[in-house]
């Protein structure tokens, strides 16, 4: 009986627990992957899975336009841009443009290497809606597999994030 007791509290608490913990969060936007907590950084289109590497590098690949939602945290903010563009599969460096809410924070042309950019963006830029529409895109891609003799990857590629950060100031 003792026993039983304690295996009945132990239940309630670990179903507390579970519960409790997930109080105070919202839920995500349509169109976000299956999450039922808020995000402040949602991909929604354009961008395929996140892939990792050596030493816990991870990233994630865009065609020629990806859209992200951003949490309106509804105060000044920073947008933390870090990419990459493999170069060699193309004659010519491609155009960069990112816009919110559909003003254009700035078009560039991509240059070898590490690209990082910082956005400051103001709680007007923001808007009223809780989450921002953030999109990339880049006038050239490539597909793996019709550049490099050994691939079979079938995807057209354009940018790869290395990391999107997003938080108030």
């Amino acid at each position: 009986m003792y026993s039983i007791k304690i295996n009945f509290l132990a239940a309630l608490i670990f179903i507390g627990t579970a519960f409790f913990s997930g109080c105070g969060k919202d839920e995500a936007p349509n169109g976000s992957p299956a999450s039922t907590t808020v995000e402040k950084v949602v991909f929604t289109e354009g961008f395929y899975n996140l892939e990792k590497g050596p030493n816990d590098l991870s990233w994630r690949w865009m065609g020629d336009a990806g859209s992200v939602k951003l949490k309106n945290f509804r105060k000044d903010s920073v947008l933390k841009f870090v990419a990459e563009v493999p170069m060699r599969y193309f004659p010519t460096p491609p155009s960069i443009t990112i816009t919110l809410n559909g003003q254009k924070l700035e078009q560039f042309t991509a240059t070898p290497g590490r690209i990082e950019k910082i956005y400051n963006i103001s709680a007007a830029q923001l808007g009223g809606a809780d989450y921002a529409d953030l999109k990339i895109s880049t006038d050239k891609t490539f597909v793996p597999k019709e550049v490099e003799k050994n691939s079979t990857d079938p995807r057209k590629l354009g940018v790869q994030l290395d990391d999107l950060a997003w938080d108030s100031k």
